[in-house]
């Protein structure tokens, strides 16, 4: 594809995701909305420092993927190995980017160990980190477009239950809501209505 043509080679290819059908909507509709929104930042590193302490792993991350590549916006920690864009976010070619999976396949993806499994035994970033784990869930906009993931990486195979499941993806609809908020915040601010409380609100607690 144009997409792959573009990216550098890398010196072990690992297994690049199937694009999505209407990937050209997916992309105008992440830059449509507030995703990449400098400003929040914080409000998403907090949502991925809680999704590291729920589940007890070395990192969590929330990404964004456009045409070409994969944007840490929110990470539970300073992260390494990594691109950085004009405003200093980690970046990866999206065709070396598990959470590229989770976009293809519009579905929560558990890789319980990355060593045992033929789609990212030669995954850069699993290599560099020394990463087995991977579980990413979907972000999802209101009309349905997969714009990236929330993801957890840890050191050592696991495996996630049906609640953990669920309390990742519970975590991934803070994120949306989050940013869906602040975009609707802005929105009041250029009509010149009032923030309500209820807007106000970044993120919802995680049920325990």
């Amino acid at each position: 594809s144009r997409v792959q043509r573009l990216l550098p080679e890398t010196a072990s290819e690992p297994a690049v995701a199937a694009m999505p059908a209407d990937d050209a909507e997916r992309v105008a509709a992440l830059q449509g909305t507030a995703f990449l929104d400098e400003a929040l930042r914080d409000d998403l590193d907090a949502i991925a420092k809680r999704a590291a302490d729920a589940f007890d792993v070395d990192v969590a991350m929330i990404s964004a993927i456009d045409a070409e590549q994969e944007i840490v916006i929110g990470g539970s920690r300073e992260l390494s190995g990594f691109g950085r864009d004009k405003t200093g976010r980690p970046t990866l070619p999206r065709r070396a980017a598990i959470c590229d999976h989770v976009v293809a396949s519009g579905e929560t993806l558990v890789v319980a160990d990355t060593e045992r499994d033929a789609r990212f035994t030669d995954n850069p970033v699993a290599k560099a980190w020394g990463l087995r784990f991977y579980a990413g869930a979907p972000l999802r906009s209101s009309d349905g477009h997969v714009l990236g993931a929330l993801c957890i990486l840890d050191a050592e195979a696991r495996n996630l239950d049906q609640r953990e499941r669920e309390l990742l993806e519970k975590l991934a609809a803070d994120v949306v809501e989050t940013i869906s908020r602040a975009r609707a915040g802005s929105a009041r601010q250029q009509s010149g209505e009032p923030e309500t409380e209820a807007s106000a609100t970044v993120a919802q607690q995680v049920p325990d």
